[in-house]
């Protein structure tokens, strides 16, 4: 198997580096992010599939109009 066909994974926990085959992570594809009660967006990509079976999406930080 070729270098590209793995991911290369840091942990945010620990050093440890762990090596999984491509074919082998779980994915959401297009995941929906509700932003209120009547509104919705729907995430053009793949996302990496966590433990609860929900995207693993990137922590974001807002910043208010002053």
């Amino acid at each position: 198997m070729s270098v590209a066909a793995n991911v290369f994974c840091r942990s945010r926990y620990t050093n440890a580096t762990v090596i999984v085959p491509l074919a082998e992570v779980p994915y959401v594809d297009r995941p929906s992010i509700q932003v209120s009660a009547a509104e919705s967006v729907e995430m053009p990509f793949k996302y990496v599939k966590g433990k609860d079976g929900k995207a693993i999406m990137p922590e974001v930080s807002y910043i208010s109009a002053q």
